[in-house]
């Protein structure tokens, strides 16, 4: 048996890593589709070798897309794979005939993201879902704008290579005090959300009792920094790209981690990477209100909700004197009981597909 495993990116950026090791554990045979957009050497790959800049309007996005298509039918066409694992909206629904007559049944649909395209493609996004042997979402929040279907898995954005398979946590013993003279509040990851993160730094700017560090890169990283400097703002650091495996390190003296996001359909939907990282290394996080991740941070007590019309500097230190340690570790072991409830049904989806 052979699987193709269909992005829409780079590998290295690739969320897919849950896959590959369910694949390799299973000692299954597969391929590694992908777009090249960044041009750099990715081993291992079947890639699609054309530059692809993420900030280009949706027409320009789009029209590449049919390149990308092209490449990635002549390859499944070729190899005769007997399953496929497709990832992101756009290239699913584009390739969805093709599914259709050739792996009808013999799919797993991943959903990471919303995508404008689910507006003018409803009823292919529809039979697209209903087509496949399961449809795997990486949040329960896309329930609000997703078609009603029976076949919706969750496969969360855990980081299982910081803990061992049976999802526990790294726990370290967060005491916020009241009258610590510093605390520090990272945002890890891409930086893509430029005007949640303005808000961000706006509400904490030149603050003698916070300090903010951006790790990461993206469409936001630049206009950040440039924003940071013309404004005159002190108590703000970025640091750029950085190796995955780095990242508990890089976390290890974060109070907070910033997981304030835009209020787009899509970020009020989502779970992000770092909501996972907030939990794992049991570092408190900071989200927005009204969002979904909110509602699961408020259930588990795992972080500051704050609204962005108050003042959010002084809703973190009110957060901080009412910080309950307890609370918050147990709430940490109960969401990821869930993620372990979650991810053990789909690995019990993927053995009836890959085997």
């Amino acid at each position: 048996m052979k699987i193709a495993i269909v992005i829409s990116g780079n590998a290295f950026r690739s969320h897919l890593g849950f896959y590959i090791r369910f694949l390799e554990k299973q000692r299954i045979d597969y391929d590694l589709i992908c777009w090249n957009r960044k041009l750099i050497n990715e081993p291992g790959t079947v890639s699609y070798n054309v530059e692809q800049s993420e900030q280009k309007g949706y027409f320009k996005r789009f029209y590449a897309y049919l390149g990308y298509k092209k490449f990635v039918t002549d390859c499944l066409t070729k190899n005769k794979y007997d399953g496929i694992i497709i990832s992101t909206i756009a290239i699913a629904v584009l390739l969805f005939p093709f599914l259709k007559s050739k792996y009808g049944k013999k799919y797993v649909f991943d959903i990471r993201d919303y995508s404008i395209i689910v507006k003018f493609s409803w009823v292919v996004f529809t039979r697209l879902i209903d087509n496949s042997i399961a449809t795997v979402v990486s949040s329960s929040g896309f329930i609000q704008w997703l078609p009603k279907s029976s076949k919706y898995y969750i496969a969360h954005n855990f980081p299982f290579e910081l803990t061992s398979e049976n999802g526990s946590f790294i726990y370290k013993n967060q005491q916020l005090n009241k009258n610590t003279k510093s605390f520090e509040i990272t945002t890890i990851g891409s930086l893509r959300d430029y005007e949640a993160n303005k808000m961000i730094i706006d509400a904490f700017k030149n603050s003698k009792q916070f300090k903010l560090k951006f790790i990461g890169s993206g469409p936001a990283s630049e206009p950040l920094k440039e924003y940071v400097l013309d404004s005159k703002v002190s108590n703000v650091s970025f640091k750029g790209f950085y190796k995955k495996e780095d990242e508990a390190t890089l976390l290890c003296k974060s109070n907070f981690i910033n997981n304030f996001t835009n209020y787009d359909l899509n970020s009020r939907t989502l779970m992000t990477n770092r909501f996972y990282l907030s939990v794992v290394l049991s570092i408190p996080m900071i989200v927005r209100f009204g969002t979904y991740q909110a509602e699961i941070c408020e259930r588990y007590n795992l972080g500051c909700i704050v609204k962005p019309k108050l003042d959010i500097e002084a809703q973190l230190k009110d957060y901080i004197k009412t910080f309950n340690e307890n609370d918050f570790k147990n709430g940490c072991k109960d969401f990821l009981k869930v993620v372990e409830n979650d991810t053990n049904n789909i690995k019990n989806v993927l053995l009836d597909f890959a085997t």
